[in-house]
């Protein structure tokens, strides 16, 4: 699938993710894109009603990126929300184990991952539903090991 030359692209950041130290995911994403023609917007997790807002955003402008900023966990609530779109999401790993992203050889450093989303191209990833309201797309687990 090929990309437009000038992209539009929703940040779902996470700043609760990862133990590491905590990153300024908002001003490192803009000086990333300071010199490029593309369109970002944010939208930092909050914990309260966090999918009705990020279906809003999704659905007021016409993004051709979600980028989930976070750990496992916030690429799942994210990948949920596009279901049904053909909207194409990215991961810039944030959290303690980024399994996701590791299982797709996506780079831990940011500026890294950002290249990619940049100039990378989109491949479909298969999901799996499970009773109806849970999506599994690299792991899932009954909460036993």
């Amino acid at each position: 699938m090929e990309q437009p030359a000038i992209l539009k692209i929703l940040f779902v950041i996470n700043p609760r993710s990862g133990r590491k130290k905590k990153i300024d995911w908002e001003s490192f994403i803009r000086n990333y894109f300071k010199t490029l023609p593309h369109t970002i917007e944010f939208y930092i997790l909050s914990g309260n009603d966090d999918t009705g807002s990020i279906q809003y955003w999704i659905k007021k402008i016409d993004f051709n990126y979600v980028v989930a900023v976070g750990g496992d966990g916030t690429v799942s609530l994210v990948a949920k929300q596009l279901l049904g779109t053909n909207l194409a999401l990215a991961i810039i790993p944030a959290g303690s184990a980024n399994g996701m992203a590791t299982e797709l050889d996506i780079p831990g450093e940011a500026s890294e991952a950002l290249d990619i989303i940049v100039n990378g191209r989109i491949k479909k990833c298969d999901v799996i539903k499970i009773n109806e309201t849970d999506i599994c797309i690299h792991l899932s687990d009954l909460g036993l090991n």
